[in-house]
């Protein structure tokens, strides 16, 4: 499940008063939720407190539920390792 729903679940809030909150539109918050958009970080401030929660602990995940890594910024990683200089 999408974090955004989860959270809006969680929270009891339906999708319209999310948006509301927010200041966005419904079908946003709709392509949030489908993994069509991503929200920007102003937008997750305003959500977060939409939920009554920390946009950190939004964000960051938990050590219960690991977040797989992220391809693109794992080999960038890995590449600029490999490139910088050994102390």
């Amino acid at each position: 499940m999408n974090f955004v729903r989860e959270l809006r679940e969680r929270a009891g809030r339906a999708q319209s008063l999310l948006a509301k909150l927010s200041g966005v539109s419904t079908r946003t918050i709709s392509e949030y939720e489908s993994g069509r958009g991503s929200p920007t970080v102003r937008t997750l401030g305003r959500m977060a407190e939409a939920v009554g929660m920390d946009v950190v602990v939004m964000v960051v995940p938990s050590e219960e539920e690991p977040a797989p890594p992220d391809p693109d910024t794992t080999g960038r990683l890995a590449r600029r390792r490999r490139h910088e200089p050994r102390s």
